[in-house]
């Protein structure tokens, strides 16, 4: 998680989203729910990758079904926009 932080904002590493995203989608495939709520928020604003409401619901989803509370909170604003 930390190392895609420093890809996306170039924090001691050259800039590279692509590398961010890819170690994202890899950390989100471990559940972490944390890591599966930013990469939502990223897909819900469209923030460094193509805009996808339907992603970022279900990214929402996974995370709030470990408990993250952010992403419970985000899944319901998504629901009035995306049907999951």
């Amino acid at each position: 998680m930390r190392l895609g932080l420093k890809y996306y904002y170039g924090d001691g590493v050259k800039q590279d989203r692509k590398v961010a995203l890819r170690l994202y989608h890899m950390a989100a495939e471990q559940e972490n729910p944390a890591i599966q709520f930013e990469l939502g928020v990223m897909y819900y604003e469209g923030r460094g990758i193509e805009l996808n409401r339907a992603e970022a619901a279900r990214l929402f989803r996974k995370a709030a079904e470990q408990g993250h509370s952010a992403a419970q909170f985000n899944l319901g604003i998504v629901c009035d926009k995306v049907m999951v």
